[in-house]
């Protein structure tokens, strides 16, 4: 009788299977984590307009926060403030899956209040709500 060496076909098979379902976890892992990453891009670039906006609303009684966000919710090279000595422009977050929402973007001057929403295009990413206390 021969000595054979190696695999047999269900050794291989096994195997295969066993690579395939860790091949599989870790895609999901790894979709999880492209979209943390979006969110944290997005959260940490409005969190940035919070000075921006509250020195737009505290320079002047009579400026406003622009609610001039184009139809697909983006705003491309569009200022916050229609103060001309504050040239902050709304960050572009469409990149990242994120749009604005038109009906969300508030402001109280008087107040001192403001907010503003991104939303997701995924089901998988948060919205993203931003007040004077801050984003989340």
């Amino acid at each position: 009788m021969k000595n054979k060496k190696g695999f047999t076909l269900v050794e291989l098979l096994v195997v295969i299977a066993i690579i395939g379902i860790l091949s599989s976890v870790a895609v999901v892992n790894l979709n999880s984590a492209r979209d943390k990453a979006k969110r944290a891009a997005v959260l940490a670039s409005l969190s940035g307009l919070g000075p921006a906006i509250q020195l737009c609303l505290d320079e002047s009684t009579t400026a406003n926060l622009f609610n001039v966000l184009l139809n697909d919710g983006s705003a491309t090279a569009v200022d916050i403030c229609s103060d001309a000595d504050i040239t902050t422009d709304w960050p572009k977050i469409n990149q990242h899956g994120f749009n604005y929402d038109n009906s969300v973007i508030d402001a109280n001057p008087t107040a001192g209040t403001w907010a503003y929403k991104a939303v997701a295009d995924s089901t998988t990413l948060a919205n993203i709500n931003c007040t004077q206390a801050g984003c989340s």
